[in-house]
């Protein structure tokens, strides 16, 4: 028996992340095809429907999916067994002469067919018949229970068929969050019921501008576009099929440019705002002083938590210019009345109200690090 270290894995046995440990019993392979069945665990016909559906679109190879808590290892057929003894996302990945063995807890079991996945040929062959998977061993648990990948669809709009295929390389990688950055100065991307203009004027930008800032002028293209309520809710559930959770970042108090144009009255000013076309950071944020502006959030929080359950909600709280809170009198009679002593206090106390609805609401609140300025909730998230 030879055990093979992380870069002999790497170079030999392309498993990304690379496992924990992983074992070369014998020489040889092994060969799927489509008399290869699949047996599962009730548990684990999510994981089974996977593997069959990724095979028959990928290799036009089907094979057949049994559920039966107790079979016997047989040449040439796969077993999913669940396991109550493995940790969250554990599993155990062994392929020998007498068949393939994933074991683990329900989410581990998923990870393992990632793993089986990445160890089948990269190219595909037409009407290719047979599959060959070297004979390993393969123990494997995350390092970090957070495991995320980030697309910001608020700059640029992207389809739903493109999110889903984020979401399907980040289950290859075995990544369990995916994160939305679905509001900024540049578009509002996600259906608000309460609040059309979100979407009928914040969704869209008349142009954008061309290269790095300060840029090389703008291509006066209308770029835009919003995500509908049912549109989430597909995505979610296809995200869950993975082991993945979809994280929204409704952004606050900053970076909110796309919001205001469409709602004057919320910014320190009342505008006229118009959603922008350039990068950068706007001095035209949230006015801290008007409680308007906190019955706006949670109107559209409460639609946010409607469409995606997961039990973290982004803020954004980053990059938020206090120059117009300077000169707004409704946020100088909120520093007074709340006895601050600057700005950053009044972007503090915004920060902690918005987290108390949060925490309400039973979710737990992530930002970027100038969230550290204000009192935060034990349990809070930081992204830094």
């Amino acid at each position: 028996m030879a055990i093979i270290t992380t870069v002999g894995c790497t170079r030999q046995y392309p498993i990304i992340p690379v496992p924990v440990e992983t074992k070369v019993e014998e020489k040889g392979k092994m060969l799927l095809s489509n008399k290869t069945t699949v047996f599962y665990n009730e548990t684990l016909v999510n994981a089974a429907l996977f593997f069959q559906d990724y095979c028959s679109k990928k290799y036009h190879i089907s094979f057949e999916i049994v559920m039966a808590e107790n079979t016997e290892k047989k040449s040439g057929q796969i077993r999913l067994l669940h396991d109550s003894t493995f940790k969250k996302d554990q599993y155990q990945l062994e392929i020998s002469a007498g068949g393939i063995d994933i074991r683990g807890s329900e989410s581990g079991v998923f990870y393992g067919i990632q793993s089986l996945i990445q160890l089948l040929p990269a190219d595909t062959k037409p009407r290719q018949k047979k599959l060959s998977v070297p004979l390993i061993k393969i123990s494997d648990e995350p390092r970090f229970a957070y495991r995320g990948l980030m697309l910001d669809v608020s700059r640029h709009m992207f389809p739903v068929d493109f999110l889903k295929k984020c979401i399907d390389l980040a289950a290859y990688h075995k990544i369990n969050f995916f994160h939305l950055h679905l509001t900024d100065d540049q578009g509002w991307r996600v259906e608000i019921k309460k609040y059309p203009n979100l979407n009928r004027i914040g969704s869209w930008r008349n142009g954008t501008m061309m290269g790095q800032y300060p840029g090389t002028g703008n291509d006066s293209i209308r770029h835009g576009g919003f995500y509908t309520a049912d549109e989430i809710k597909d995505l979610v559930a296809y995200a869950r099929h993975r082991y993945i959770t979809i994280v929204p970042e409704i952004e606050m108090p900053g970076h909110s440019v796309a919001a205001l144009a469409s709602y004057p009255h919320l910014g320190c000013t009342g505008g006229p705002y118009q959603v922008k076309e350039t990068w950068g950071i706007s001095d035209d944020v949230y006015c801290a002083g008007n409680d308007s502006v906190f019955v706006f959030l949670e109107d559209v929080l409460d639609e946010v938590f409607e469409m995606f359950p997961s039990g973290y909600i982004h803020i954004g709280g980053d990059e938020c210019p206090k120059e117009r809170w300077k000169n707004c009198p409704k946020c100088q009679a909120r520093i007074r009345s709340e006895n601050m002593k600057d700005e950053n206090e009044l972007q503090g106390y915004f920060v902690s109200r918005i987290e108390s609805y949060i925490n309400l609401k039973g979710k737990i609140m992530i930002g970027w690090n100038e969230i550290l300025d204000g009192e935060l909730a034990p349990g809070s998230g930081i992204m830094s």
